[in-house]
């Protein structure tokens, strides 16, 4: 273990080298002059990739307690005609149990134009 005014530093570089990315161009098989020919990507640390693969673990195991069932849009593989169900049977049973209700549909798109 080390001690002194530097002890810490060497967990500083790891974390530092964990943020750490490289970019590379990868070729697409088109003309090799052309720069339309290649494409960016970005190469991470393997420590990094297998760290918010745990963070991610971690947060899907809490995601049941936060977002209701009939918000599929934030599971993957799920059908959105399931959401529609799920609604008319909501309908069906407030109409037969004569029971007052209100649907709210709130939609949300993220603008992916580039600011200017």
């Amino acid at each position: 273990m080390r001690q002194g005014p530097w002890a810490g530093w060497h967990s500083v570089q790891i974390l530092l080298k964990l943020l750490q990315s490289r970019i590379t161009l990868l070729y697409k098989g088109k003309r090799a002059e052309s720069s339309a020919s290649y494409r960016p990507i970005t190469l991470l640390n393997i420590d990094s990739k297998l760290a918010a693969r745990a963070k991610v673990t971690r947060i899907c195991q809490m995601l049941d307690h936060f977002v209701d069932a009939t918000q599929i849009g934030f599971f993957p593989k799920l059908w959105t005609g399931d959401t529609l169900l799920a609604h008319l049977e909501e309908i069906s049973y407030l109409k037969a149990t004569q029971q007052p209700g209100v649907l709210v549909f709130l939609e949300f798109v993220q603008d992916l134009r580039p600011s200017r």
